[in-house]
């Protein structure tokens, strides 16, 4: 789940832009979900389309300060839990380090595109994926655990993705 502020256009401007790649490679193991204000598109995603009032209710629900942002949260699909959080690094070129890491990580552990994670492999997937990026040497300070997830947005985004 992306949550930014206004203040964060280079990142968003860089999810827009790599949007088809990021849908492409992550097929149904793992998608990035964001939100978007409700007279946006549905498909594709440019930055005015980023609604910062539902970010900032995110940020707030999770316990994410301004310091913390822009970053994505990390859903372990157990509401008891808390969840994991990654600092988006700038300039761009982190960014592609930081989501190749990712993709490769998830396609390690789920090697069918058409296979979302499921079960044991989605709750252990924070951690596994925190120890990975710092194996891969990504700042281990932008990688945090915040609030349970057991919010009504983050029930709506998994709601739309078919995992209730």
């Amino acid at each position: 789940m992306l949550i930014a502020s206004a203040f964060d256009r280079d990142v968003l401007t860089w999810v827009a832009d790599n949007w088809a790649v990021i849908d492409s490679a992550s097929g149904r193991r793992w998608h990035l979900v964001i939100p978007i204000r409700q007279d946006a598109p549905r498909t594709g995603f440019k930055p005015e389309h980023f609604d910062t009032d539902a970010a900032r209710n995110l940020a707030r629900a999770f316990g994410i300060g301004r310091q913390a942002k822009p970053c994505i949260v990390i859903d372990t699909g157990n509401e008891e839990e808390r969840q994991l959080r990654i600092i988006l690094p700038s300039p761009a070129a982190e960014l592609d380090q930081l989501f190749r890491a990712i993709d490769d990580y998830v396609a390690s552990v789920c090697p069918d595109p058409d296979t979302p994670l499921k079960g044991q492999a989605r709750r252990l997937f924070g951690q596994r994926l925190s120890a990975h990026l710092i194996n891969r040497r990504y700042r281990k300070s932008a990688i945090r655990w915040v609030g349970k997830a057991a919010t009504p947005a983050t029930r709506l985004a998994r709601l739309a993705w078919g995992q209730i």
